[in-house]
């Protein structure tokens, strides 16, 4: 029998980089119910015959924080989405000890910002791509970059930041031939040429602010930036590389 193919969706390590590697690794709740997802090899966990309209998945394992996404199922759907996701480990997950961990929480001046999502960058030229082409216009899904190493293609498929002032955004990267890339999701604004992509570790603070970080990362200086209505707000921050860091980001 047929089944249609609804949605795709790549879950990684968030820590390691590297792919779930198997459907037992993770419980998955669809709508409030116990859902078993078909796993293929890769991270891929296929979700097929779902209804048209919205719906909202749960992943579970108690060494990852629980990851929330609601997806929007299009009327007499021909394609399938395809969304990848990193897992973020929570304090229960087995860290060699070199870990760089991070806990404090988000705030704007003096309010705290609940349930917002974290984004930390390594400053490392090895981690970045960029913009190889005049014309990365709104609205494309295939683009010419630049690798400044083989290490960042290990990310790939996986989310990317792109840092372009007011122009930021996050993009999935789903594969790589021959210098051209191409994205699960179109561009959101034009990018000129030289314009850095740049890996990404995403978390999210609880209702109270606070947040966990953990990074496989021996940098002393990273960049962290929070969505707000005005767009993204950039820090930078120096760590104790290997050691857990208390403090609160203040943007």
């Amino acid at each position: 029998m047929h089944r249609h193919v609804s949605l795709a969706l790549n879950l990684k390590d968030g820590y390691r980089n590297t792919p779930v590697s198997s459907g037992s690794a993770v419980r998955v709740r669809l709508d409030g119910d116990w859902f078993v997802p078909i796993y293929k090899e890769g991270g891929w966990f296929v979700f097929t015959g779902l209804p048209a309209g919205e719906h909202k998945i749960e992943l579970l394992n108690p060494v990852f924080i629980p990851e929330r996404l609601a997806v929007t199922i299009p009327p007499n759907q021909t394609g399938y989405l395809e969304i990848h996701r990193s897992l973020q480990p929570s304090p229960s997950y087995p860290f060699p000890a070199h870990t760089t961990k991070i806990r404090g929480k988000l705030r704007a001046k003096s309010a705290v910002l609940p349930d917002a999502e974290l984004l930390i960058v390594s400053t490392q030229e090895r981690d970045m791509l960029k913009v190889a082409e005049d014309d990365a216009a709104a609205g494309k899904r295939q683009v010419r970059l630049y690798s400044t190493s083989k290490r960042v293609l290990m990310n790939i498929p996986g989310v990317f930041f792109i840092v372009d002032g007011k122009n930021s955004e996050l993009c999935s990267l789903t594969d790589a031939q021959d210098g051209i890339f191409t994205l699960a999701e179109p561009l959101l604004y034009a990018h000129k040429r030289g314009v850095a992509l740049r890996a990404v570790r995403r978390f999210k603070s609880d209702e109270n602010g606070a947040f966990f970080a953990a990074l496989d990362d021996a940098s002393e200086e990273l960049m962290a930036y929070v969505r707000t209505g005005q767009g993204y707000l950039e820090k930078k921050i120096a760590v104790r590389p290997g050691e857990m860091n208390e403090m609160d980001l203040v943007f």
